[in-house]
């Protein structure tokens, strides 16, 4: 037995003051009374004698130390030691992958039968923490005992965007640095499908790391890519262009369905390649709002079997460019019909009303009002600091996901003087080389900012079709909006007021409806995990005022591609701290014996008053 509050037993000094107040003895007075014969009862202590004799055995006094010697082993906190603690630690990935139905009914529901075996195991003192790995991991629930975890685990649903490992785990750190006193083990349950990472990029772990496989299957064949562009000479009329990739090892015929507002124009079975993509190109109907493109095919995974696009209405966009030789950027930007294109030397710049401006070579004193693309800035300037050139670098890796690169692969391009850029902690790099990140994207006081850390002419790139088909993307994307026109699935908007707008009205993809009443300001709006079209309505009693439309979608190689990308080993761990054998403290039962001998001894003292 140990105690878990030892300083408590200086509670026993109580026991000797109780003994010395049986020992001094009382100052009696002399009192003359007719007879003494009513008080032969009383008991001996009361007689005269020395003032330091031993007490007089009493029942009263027994009792009285043994309840204050109670009561100093109860603040003790006496206990009896028993077995280590555990503290189980689940981290389950809700990634959209997780829904791959390669092992039965999905990834996700056998994970979540997993966890519940490890939870069923727990003794009812141990506790377990489940984590919700998510895109923004949170702790779902803990508790103590086997069936701590259940009805969490009943409510795990699969997430519109990929888990953030790093940050679960990085939780399960903090959650387990929480329980020092508890054995912390921590099991990663997930399919594995997200980028390498490792525990050293966590920082110290008190627990042990288990990963456990989740599936594993690659095959998968979705749609990766999908956009509508002007077609080049064209006015209001656009091309389709879709991206099938073929995850599998093997060659898988495919059938591939588009569609333009419902109708269709386009049907056939095409061979993909194994591990390759097959890009296809429609023209749209003339007028087309809504492109859609459905796969039939037998794989694991059917979240990216279909996919839409909203074609943008024509609008004449004013550019300007800004170059001592504007030659590379005229070639490609008189292709887009849409484009009403000016083109001005440094030394005549004044900022204009252009939507997008193309500064190259050159950093103007003052940003203009609208999107802005910067090329090659030199160095010495304040806004975009560069501190030189980097040595000769190729390509090696650009974000598939940014709209910039759709249909556009940058990988392998040589470019022999690459620019230094310095520190932009607006920006984020979407392109990087073997010697550094050489295109970056973000936001400067309101206007969306491109930078391009080269010269292009210096490289082969406007040879390339990628140089037009990135310029137009760039116009396309950096047009101003009122409205986003696509969306990445979970993304929360806010709704714009519109003048005499009583009831917003948004239809979701599956065909029920948000409203929103007693409109006054913007409408945060975070109802959008389905894939597909949202059409956002404005009323005025049932008066129709404005409509606003957008897709969710989820697109790219990285969110198709449902093969394992982890090794085990860099998530495992052993040898964490064993932590402390439980106490059971008894306590309550010597408070309880305390509480006992409390009532014995009034009750011996009411007898000897009633007798």
């Amino acid at each position: 037995m140990t105690l878990i509050q030892p300083t408590a037993l200086s509670a026993l000094a109580a026991i000797p003051l109780i003994v010395l107040l049986y020992i001094l003895r009382p100052r009696h007075q002399r009192v003359v009374l007719s007879s003494v014969r009513l008080w032969q009862h009383i008991a001996s202590d009361l007689e005269g004698r020395p003032r330091w004799r031993l007490p007089i055995a009493s029942l009263l006094l027994l009792v009285q130390l043994l309840v204050a010697g109670a009561v100093a082993i109860t603040l003790a906190r006496p206990s009896i030691p028993g077995a280590i603690g555990q503290h189980l630690i689940l981290l389950v990935d809700t990634s959209p992958t997780m829904l791959a139905t390669d092992v039965a009914p999905n990834r996700l529901a056998l994970a979540t039968q997993d966890a519940r075996q490890l939870a069923s195991a727990l003794k009812p003192d141990d506790r377990a923490t489940l984590i919700d790995v998510g895109p923004s991991p949170y702790i779902v629930a803990s508790g103590k005992g086997p069936h701590a975890l259940d009805q969490a685990l009943d409510s795990l649903t699969a997430s519109p965007e990929p888990g953030d490992l790093p940050s679960a785990l990085a939780l399960a750190a903090q959650t387990a640095d929480l329980s020092r006193d508890t054995h912390n083990r921590v099991v990663i349950l997930s399919d594995g499908t997200f980028a390498p990472v490792s525990l050293k990029d966590v920082g110290p772990m008190p627990a042990d790391v288990s990963y456990q496989q989740v599936g594993g299957s690659d095959e998968n064949q979705g749609i990766t890519a999908l956009s509508a562009r002007p077609m080049i000479g064209s006015v209001n009329r656009y091309l389709g262009f879709v991206q099938i990739a073929n995850f599998a090892q093997h060659d898988a015929k495919v059938g591939v369905r588009a569609t333009a507002d419902g109708l269709q124009i386009y049907n056939r079975t095409l061979t993909i390649p194994a591990r390759q993509p097959v890009e296809v190109s429609l023209t749209l109907p003339q007028g087309t709002h809504l492109f859609a493109v459905s796969l039939d095919t037998q794989d694991k995974y059917s979240r990216d079997n279909q996919a839409e696009v909203l074609v943008p209405p024509a609008q004449v966009l004013p550019v300007t460019v800004v170059a001592a030789d504007p030659t590379v950027w005229e070639r490609a930007l008189k292709t887009l019909p849409t484009v009403r294109l000016k083109t001005v030397t440094p030394g005549a710049y004044k900022p204009d009303d252009a939507a997008v401006t193309i500064f190259d070579g050159f950093v103007p004193a003052a940003l203009p009002s609208g999107n802005v693309v910067m090329v090659a800035p030199p160095p010495g300037n304040a806004q975009f600091p560069v501190s030189g050139n980097l040595s000769a670098a190729t390509v090696v890796q650009t974000d598939d996901t940014n709209p910039l690169f759709d249909s556009v692969d940058l990988t392998g391009l040589y470019v022999p003087q690459p620019e230094r850029l310095g520190s932009m902690p607006w920006a984020q790099p979407i392109a990087q080389t073997t010697s550094g990140p050489i295109l970056l994207e973000g936001q400067v006081n309101g206007r969306e900012v491109v930078v391009i850390g080269f010269e292009p002419t210096t490289t082969d790139w406007p040879q390339r079709i990628a140089f037009p088909v990135f310029v137009a993307n760039v116009v396309q994307t950096l047009a101003p909006r009122s409205f986003p026109a696509q969306i990445e699935p979970g993304t929360a908007l806010d709704l714009p007021p519109v003048t005499g707008a009583d009831t917003v009205v948004a239809r979701l993809p599956n065909g029920k409806a948000d409203v929103f009443s007693q409109v006054t300001g913007p409408i945060r709006f975070t109802d959008t995990n389905q894939l597909g079209d949202y059409v956002v309505s404005y009323l005025s009693g049932s008066t129709p005022l404005a409509q606003h439309e957008f897709v969710a979608s989820s697109l790219g190689i990285s969110k198709s591609d449902i093969a394992p990308r982890v090794d085990p080993q860099v998530l495992t761990q052993t040898g964490s701290p064993a932590g402390k054998p439980t106490q059971h403290e008894v306590w309550p039962w010597v408070a309880g014996g305390a509480l006992a001998l409390l009532s014995a001894e009034w009750l011996l003292f009411f007898r000897r008053l009633v007798v």
